[in-house]
């Protein structure tokens, strides 16, 4: 290498160059060259040098103009951060999910190379999709179909071919534009009929056919006419008193009606107090000297203030005593002030002008005459007609003695009367 070969000079005007120096060095007793030198500064030898293969080419080039994108130690900071930001960015090693994973696009090649694992099915492959779009094209067809065939049902009456724009209208209407519907025969629906607030009219017969037998017929929410009989204004079955009884009004022409009389009967009965005190004429006979009750007939009339007429009675008395007492059946419409047993009856004017009826038992008939059992009964044949009180369907009645008779002891009286009622 010659010594001081001079570089042309690329430095600033007035720098005289580089200059370039052999280095020689003795080995082995003989002089090799292992270097060179440069001296960016041939005015100044100092700079100059040394570059050997053991340790490079040391050049100074502190006033020397650096190439674009020299590497320089802020290039190489800049570097380094770029390479640990990258590395802070790679996961971890081992299978992760999709948020902590890197997308890694394959080429073509390698996705052709591809072979899914054997155990997994129903990919979607080329095949499959084949399928899913003739299914896709075949609902757009149908789609397309139906699209067409309703577009003109607003246009056109399939019974007469006629337009019909009119009939998209909301609400009621007359029948000229009206569509026509057809129930199915075997439709098991309710159709529900509306007229509009006003009177539902059907033409000609109308046929009920569900079968033979008896048809059941809701009339729960039809509106009736005012008064119908409905199950409110109907009385409850049997024989009612006048207040829960429907009214009947006769016709004027109406004639006569036969009201057959309905015959019943009607008791009382009372015990004597227990004393063998005579009787003299007119005298009360009851049940208590201090606390008498008057008998009462009940039910001898149909209501309050019926009327009827008495056609029979008996008297049992639980004795049959040696002198056979003679007894008057005093009846009223209304409940008297009975005097005490054995006291005189007294009954007022007031009280007299309520008696309907006396009946009289004069002769006994013997019936158990056997002695412990003695009895006897008396019968009377009468033809009494009688009006009850307005507020009352019965007849009340006091026992009378008509002769001087003494008594049985604790004696039983038992009244009975036969009635028939208007």
């Amino acid at each position: 290498m010659a010594d001081n070969f001079q570089v042309p000079s690329t430095l600033p005007d007035g720098d005289p160059g580089v200059n370039i120096h052999a280095l020689e060095r003795t080995v082995n007793g003989a002089t090799v060259k292992v270097g060179v030198s440069v001296t960016v500064d041939p005015t100044d030898p100092t700079k100059r040098q040394a570059v050997d293969s053991t340790y490079g080419a040391a050049v100074d080039v502190t006033r020397s103009a650096l190439p674009a994108l020299a590497a320089t130690s802020t290039a190489q900071a800049t570097g380094n951060a770029s390479l640990a930001s990258i590395d802070g960015k790679l996961p971890a090693q081992g299978q992760a999910l999709a948020a902590a994973s890197v997308p890694v696009v394959l080429t073509a090649a390698q996705v052709s190379t591809l072979t899914p694992p054997a155990a997994i099915t129903g990919f979607s492959t080329a095949a499959n999709q084949t399928t899913i779009i003739g299914h896709v094209d075949g609902i757009e067809g149908l789609l397309t179909t139906i699209d067409a065939d309703t577009s003109t049902l607003a246009a056109v009456d399939y019974a007469t071919g006629s337009d019909v724009a009119s009939l998209a209208v909301t609400g009621g209407g007359v029948e000229a534009s009206a569509l026509r519907v057809t129930i199915a025969n075997d439709s098991t629906g309710v159709v529900s009929v509306d007229d509009n607030g006003g009177s539902l009219t059907v033409d000609g017969t109308v046929t009920a056919n569900a079968g033979s037998g008896t048809f059941a017929i809701s009339a729960a929410s039809l509106p009736l006419p005012t008064g119908a009989a409905t199950a409110a204004n109907q009385p409850a079955l049997g024989q009612a008193a006048m207040a829960s009884s429907l009214p009947v009004t006769m016709a004027s022409d109406q004639t006569p009606i036969p009201v057959g009389a309905s015959m019943t009967s009607a008791s009382a009965s009372f015990t004597r107090p227990a004393d063998t005190t005579a009787y003299g004429i007119g005298d009360v006979v009851c049940n208590s000297t201090s606390s008498p009750t008057v008998m009462t007939f009940a039910s001898v009339a149909r209501a309050n203030g019926g009327s009827g007429r008495i056609v029979g009675a008996s008297l049992v008395l639980g004795s049959n005593p040696t002198t056979k007492p003679t007894y008057d059946l005093m009846l009223f419409d209304t409940a008297p002030a009975i005097d005490n047993d054995n006291a005189l009856f007294t009954p007022t004017d007031a009280e007299m002008l309520k008696c309907v009826a006396r009946i009289t038992f004069a002769v006994p008939t013997v019936g158990d005459a056997t002695g412990t059992g003695t009895n006897c009964v008396y019968f009377a044949s009468v033809l009494e007609p009688y009006i009850c009180d307005p507020a009352a369907s019965a007849l009340y009645g006091v026992l009378v003695a008509r002769n001087a008779v003494t008594p049985s002891s604790a004696d039983t009286y038992n009244v009975r009367l036969i009635v028939e009622r208007n």
